[in-house]
């Protein structure tokens, strides 16, 4: 039953970044050659012992050409045993 949610905002230029470890958009690679700005929301729910389900949502866009941009629901599943 327990819950928790997350906001982020991002800024980031060229050379910032190399990759993240959860890039389900791709956006890294995507706007590797002008950086990225946006934001992204997720929520996490316990359904049960050892199972976690989750949900992101992602609106991303380059800084340096405004007519990249990237919009993704991202869900997922975990179970742990």
């Amino acid at each position: 039953g327990s819950f928790g949610a997350v906001a982020k905002y991002y800024r980031q230029g060229v050379g910032t970044f190399e990759g993240y470890d959860s890039d389900p958009i791709g956006f890294a690679s995507a706007f590797s050659d002008q950086g990225f700005k946006g934001y992204s929301l997720g929520a996490k729910y316990t359904v049960a012992k050892n199972m976690v389900i989750g949900a992101e949502y992602y609106d991303m866009k380059g800084r340096e050409k405004s007519n990249d941009k990237a919009k993704v629901i991202w869900g997922d599943l975990t179970v742990r045993f």
